[in-house]
């Protein structure tokens, strides 16, 4: 269920490992460059590709559906569920910051990943997680880095959702027709070694009832841009749940997905787009 801290440490060796091959490549003016370069970002996008699971696991009563669509460049999201014990599960996601983007955000989220997945203990809740990750990433990232992350608790026993959020975007909660937000205080991981981050995060319980779907996602969903520079925005996003939210998951996530799509028309992606849905089916 759990990642070593070897596993944390064959990560960081990675992206150490691409940072230095780049930094020499530029700095001796190499002749193939732009082959060494293509090479490193190949490594970069086989390892971002890598983060994500294959398929959503079966969880009974419920529908798990994350739907990922990667951007122009190689982009730093990332989502994960894990299966804890006594009938809970964890989802996670995570995004970098704007000012990253390429093999920079790809060698972030790697580390992220690993501290994440090393992180998660099931006899401690969501924001104990985020605490422990902060710590160690907050010491790896130079100044202006940062990444959002969003970890949900899920108890099958009790269908409540416990969780805690580190400046990501706030949770939809989908009911019969209506949309609400859960937005737990949080800053960003990497911004603060330990004290303001600590002090400002907070962990919230979502009660989930039948038929109730639960929506979370990263940025490039809402700041995508069509080519008069106009972003889709969280209102077209928020009303594509409400007029959609009944949809079996995989369903719905290429929906809203195909919304985001429509309007953008003949623009181009930029960033990462990545939806991620549970719903209570009994």
């Amino acid at each position: 269920l759990f990642e070593s801290s070897a596993a944390s440490d064959v990560y960081k060796r990675q992206t150490e490992r691409m940072v230095k091959n780049l930094a020499l490549i530029q700095s001796t003016g190499s002749g193939d460059l732009d082959e060494a370069i293509e090479k490193e970002l190949d490594v970069a996008n086989q390892i971002h590709q890598s983060l994500r699971p294959s398929d959503p696991p079966r969880v009974p009563g419920y529908e798990l559906e994350t739907l990922f669509k990667p951007g122009r460049e190689i982009g730093g999201d990332y989502f994960d569920y894990v299966e804890l014990s006594e009938g809970r599960i964890a989802l996670l996601i995570a995004d970098c910051a704007e000012n990253m983007r390429g093999v920079p955000a790809a060698m972030v989220m790697a580390m992220t990943r690993a501290y994440l997945k090393s992180a998660i203990n099931p006899n401690e809740g969501p924001g104990d997680w985020l605490r422990w990750v902060n710590r160690r990433l907050a010491r790896d990232l130079k100044s202006g880095m940062a990444v959002t992350a969003l970890c949900l608790q899920l108890d099958l026993n009790s269908n409540e959702v416990l969780a805690a959020s580190a400046g990501h975007r706030p949770i939809i909660i989908w009911r019969q027709g209506k949309t609400a937000t859960v937005n737990p205080n949080g800053i960003a991981l990497g911004l603060d070694v330990g004290p303001v981050f600590d002090k400002t995060l907070e962990e919230k319980k979502i009660s989930i009832q039948k038929g109730d779907r639960i929506v979370v996602y990263t940025d490039g969903v809402v700041s995508a841009s069509n080519e008069d520079g106009e972003a889709y925005g969280e209102g077209r996003f928020l009303d594509s749940i409400r007029r959609q939210g009944a949809m079996n998951s995989a369903a719905f996530v290429n929906f809203v997905a195909g919304g985001v799509d429509k309007f953008l028309a003949d623009a181009e992606q930029a960033d990462d787009i990545t939806i991620s849905t549970l719903k209570r089916m009994k």
